[in-house]
């Protein structure tokens, strides 16, 4: 009995030691994984960066500062949040205050692409739209090449007419010499009539175009508002009961 006390003991201790040379023979190879992986060109660490979502930037960004600072000034930025009905109140904070922040950390630096997906569904929460033309604004003066963005908030007297909810684009991007491609997708909201021409925009895709005017806001966009136009992506129109989607490849 004392002998296979003694032998367990040995046995363990045994394990223990090999335990730590396998737990430290695994934080070299991580440790050289990191080396390897920030020895790649920024531009491939750069679009490794584009997959990844906010959350996971932020739970990285706090173990590593250069991640972080590498994220900051890459040139494609992707910001996402779904907030539901029954979601905690003013959950749409945890989406603005990182975009907010991150934006505000460029120092100059160009953007090549800006992705918003921001749906609110939540009336318990504080979702000011004007964020939206504040955050594209910064992306023009960052000399933005390409905005995708899906944007779906709740309904708010405050901001549109509750008979005819409106989206305005921004001024800015109308006259803006690096902005090539717009995909648009606003839940069902109805777009204005182009307020100037885009000077340089060559892609646009939109979703959808509502209302009774539709098509002629279609007409405008494609004969005067885009001189440049090459690529039209996909387009839904809703007027009335109709729903119609077409695409083209090119203009040219």
């Amino acid at each position: 009995m004392i002998f296979r006390v003694e032998n367990f003991g040995y046995n363990n201790g045994l394990a223990s030691q090999t335990v730590r040379e396998r737990c430290g023979k695994a934080q070299c190879r991580n440790a050289e994984a990191m080396d390897q992986f920030w020895n790649l060109p920024d531009p491939i660490i750069h679009h490794i960066f584009s997959f990844l979502e906010m959350d996971d930037i932020a739970r990285i960004g706090v173990v590593s500062k250069r991640f972080r600072q590498m994220f900051v000034s890459g040139p494609y930025l992707k910001f996402v949040s779904k907030c539901f009905y029954d979601g905690p109140p003013n959950s749409c904070n945890q989406f603005i205050d990182p975009v907010n922040g991150l934006l505000s950390q460029r120092n100059g630096m160009a953007i090549q692409c800006l992705c918003l997906y921001w749906y609110c569904a939540n009336n318990n929460c504080d979702a000011d739209v004007h964020l939206i033309d504040k955050w594209i604004r910064v992306a023009v003066n960052f000399r933005v090449q390409e905005i995708d963005l899906e944007v779906g908030i709740r309904r708010d007297p405050l901001f549109e007419s509750e008979e005819k909810p409106t989206c305005e684009l921004p001024q800015c991007m109308y006259s803006s010499e690096t902005f090539r491609v717009l995909h648009l997708d606003l839940y069902y909201k109805c777009v204005k009539e182009p307020a100037g021409v885009f000077v340089s925009l060559e892609e646009l895709s939109l979703t959808p175009v509502v209302g009774s005017d539709s098509e002629d806001v279609l007409k405008k966009l494609i004969s005067t508002a885009c001189p440049s136009l090459k690529r039209l992506g996909s387009f839904t129109i809703i007027a009335q009961l109709c729903s119609t989607t077409f695409s083209t490849r090119s203009l040219m």
